[in-house]
C-alpha cells in the first residue's frame, strides 16, 4: 500500500476531512494520476466520487462508480466502490430502498470472502471520511499489513475522529512517522494536540512535517491556526504569506487573512479580502452548503455594524438556500435580515424555518438535522415580534409563547437567546430595570457557561457571537443608572471578552 503514503493523497484526505470538497477535487486535478500511480488510481477515483456526492451531484457520482464496478481491472476495489454507491444512494432526496438493499446484499457477500488488501484499505478510508466508524473498525482489523505506516496512520485517525483516543493513538502516529515520515500521521498527531489545546506540541509537529516536506499546504493552514489559537497574530500573518506562495487562493488562508485584517487590525482592507474570499468560495466550493452556512454563520456573528460584512454573509447564505432550503439556512438569512432592519422578511424566514423543521420531523426514516433548530426558529420569530411596536395584548401573547416554550422544551433555558428575549419583553412591558438586568445577567451566564473563549478559533467566534453580545451589553448599560455597579461589571465582562477576540472592532 505504498501509494497510500503519497503526500498528495494525505492532502486530499485533509481537505475532505475539513469539508472542502471542491478544493479536494481541484487538488486531484492539479496533482493528476502521476502523484499516485496506477496502484492508487482506484483510491483516487473513489475519493473523487465521494466529493462529487458531497457537492450534491450524486447521479454523476453513480455513473462514475458504475463504470468502476464494471471495470475488471478494478475488481479488488469492489468493496469500496459498493460502499461509495451506497453513500451516493443515501444522499438522494428520494432514496431507492430496493437499490440500497441490493448494495447491502453485495457488500455482505464480499465480507464472507477474502478482501483484497488495497480494496479493504480504500473502503476503510472511505468509511472513515464518511464518519461510519462502526463499519470502518472491523474492516480495518481485516488488514494483514498492520505494521506499515499507512495502516498505523489510518488506525490513529479512526481512534481520533471516533472520539476513542487512547495512548495507542499517539503511538500509532509516532510509529508511522518514524517508519517513513508519513504525512497523514504528522497531520493526525498535530490534530490530536489541537484537540487537547496543546499548541506548543501542535506547532512542533507541523514544523517537523514542513522540514520533511515544505510543500504540504495543509501543514501551513494548521500552523497558521495554531498561531491564531495562541493569538500570535504577526506569526500567523507570516505563515499565511508563505502559504500564499504555494497557492494564492487557498480558502482557509484567505479566511485567516480576513480575520487578521478585519478583526485584529481593524483595517478596512479586510472587507476587500473578504470579497475575494467569498468569490473564491462560491467558485471552488460551488454547491457546498455546509461550508456556505459555516462561513455565513461566522460572518453574521462578527458583522456588528459593518454592512459590507453582512452583504458577503448574505451571498453565502443565498447560495446555500439555492441548494436546499433547510431550517439552518432560513434562520441564518432571518438573522441577517433582522440585522438590516427588514423585520417583515426576517419574520417570514423564521416562520418558514419552523415549518421546515416540522415537515422533516414528520418524514420517518430521515435524519432530523433541521429539527435541532426548531426552538431557535420559534425564538427568532418572537425576537422579530419584539422588534416591532406591540400592544399590551400582543405582549401578553408573547409572554404566553415564551412560557409555553419553557414548559414544553425544558432545555430552552440553556439558550442565551431565550433569556435575552425575556429581558426585551420586560423592557417593553416597562418592568423595573433591575428585572431587565436580571434576565440579561442570566443570559450572559448561560452564554459563557461552557466556554470562556481562551482559545481563538473560527468555531469559538461563531459560538461567542460578538454581535449578540454587543446588543446585550448595550441593553445592560441602559439600566446602569438604576442598577449601578453590578450592571457596569457585567457589561465590562462582556466587552472585555469581545475585545479579546476582536481587538480591531
Amino acid at each position: 500500500m505504498s501509494e497510500a503514503n503519497s503526500p498528495a493523497l494525505a492532502q486530499i484526505h485533509y481537505w475532505i476531512r475539513e469539508d472542502y470538497f471542491g478544493t479536494a477535487l481541484r487538488k486531484m486535478d492539479e496533482f493528476g494520476d502521476r502523484e499516485v500511480g496506477r496502484e492508487g488510481e482506484c483510491h483516487w477515483k473513489t475519493l473523487r466520487a465521494f466529493c462529487i456526492v458531497r457537492l450534491g451531484r450524486s447521479s454523476e457520482a453513480m455513473r462514475l462508480l458504475n463504470i468502476m464496478l464494471r471495470d475488471e481491472s478494478m475488481a479488488e476495489y469492489k468493496l469500496s466502490t459498493l460502499h461509495s454507491l451506497r453513500i451516493a444512494h443515501c444522499s438522494e432526496k428520494k432514496i431507492d430502498r430496493e437499490a440500497l438493499r441490493e448494495l447491502d446484499r453485495q457488500i455482505q457477500a464480499l465480507w464472507s470472502q477474502q478482501i483484497p488488501e488495497r480494496g479493504a484499505f480504500t473502503a476503510t478510508t472511505l468509511l472513515l471520511l464518511d464518519r461510519q466508524f462502526e463499519r470502518a473498525r472491523p474492516l480495518l482489523d481485516k488488514l494483514s499489513s498492520q505494521s506499515n505506516s499507512s495502516f498505523l496512520s489510518l488506525r490513529g485517525w479512526l481512534e481520533l475522529l471516533s472520539g476513542k483516543v487512547s495512548q495507542s493513538t499517539l503511538e500509532n502516529f509516532d510509529r508511522a512517522i518514524a517508519l517513513d515520515k508519513n504525512v497523514e500521521a504528522f497531520l493526525g498527531k498535530a490534530h490530536l494536540f489541537k484537540i487537547r489545546q496543546n499548541i506548543i506540541d501542535m506547532e512542533s509537529t507541523l514544523n517537523s512535517l514542513l522540514n520533511a516536506n515544505s510543500s504540504v499546504l495543509p501543514a501551513y493552514v494548521e500552523l497558521a491556526k495554531a498561531s491564531a489559537m495562541n493569538r500570535h497574530w504577526e506569526t500567523m500573518a507570516e505563515i499565511c504569506q508563505k502559504a500564499a506562495l504555494i497557492q494564492s487562493d487557498c480558502l482557509p488562508i484567505l479566511l485567516l487573512d480576513f480575520v487578521y485584517s478585519y478583526l485584529i487590525l481593524g483595517d478596512i482592507q479586510g472587507e476587500q479580502i473578504l470579497a475575494e474570499f467569498v468569490d473564491a468560495m462560491l467558485l471552488t466550493e460551488a454547491s457546498n452548503q455546509s461550508q456556505f452556512l459555516r462561513i455565513g454563520s461566522l460572518l453574521a456573528s462578527i458583522a456588528l455594524d459593518r454592512k459590507n460584512i453582512t452583504t458577503q454573509a448574505k451571498r453565502l447564505v443565498d447560495a446555500a438556500l439555492g441548494i436546499r432550503q433547510n431550517s439552518q439556512a432560513l434562520l441564518l438569512k432571518s438573522s441577517l435580515s433582522l440585522a438590516e432592519g427588514d423585520i417583515r422578511q426576517a419574520f417570514q424566514l423564521a416562520l418558514r424555518a419552523v415549518e421546515s423543521g416540522s415537515n422533516i420531523e414528520n418524514e420517518k426514516g430521515l435524519n432530523n438535522e433541521d429539527n435541532q433548530n426548531g426552538e431557535r426558529a420559534v425564538l427568532t420569530m418572537i425576537r422579530c415580534q419584539l422588534a416591532e411596536q406591540q400592544s399590551d395584548k400582543q405582549l401578553k401573547e408573547i409572554n404566553q409563547q415564551l412560557e409555553f416554550l419553557q414548559q414544553t422544551h425544558s432545555d430552552v433555558k440553556e439558550q442565551s437567546l431565550f433569556h435575552f428575549l425575556l429581558a426585551l419583553l420586560a423592557k417593553r412591558e416597562n418592568k423595573p430595570d433591575e428585572q431587565v438586568f436580571s434576565h440579561l445577567n442570566i443570559a450572559v451566564d448561560v452564554h459563557f457557561a461552557y466556554n470562556q473563549y481562551t482559545i481563538f478559533s473560527e468555531e469559538n467566534l461563531i459560538s461567542l457571537n460578538p454581535s449578540i453580545l454587543v446588543e446585550i451589553a448595550e441593553l445592560i448599560l441602559k439600566s446602569a443608572d438604576s442598577v449601578g455597579i453590578p450592571a457596569i461589571r457585567v457589561a465590562d465582562r462582556i466587552l472585555s471578552i469581545v475585545h479579546q477576540n476582536c481587538p480591531g472592532k
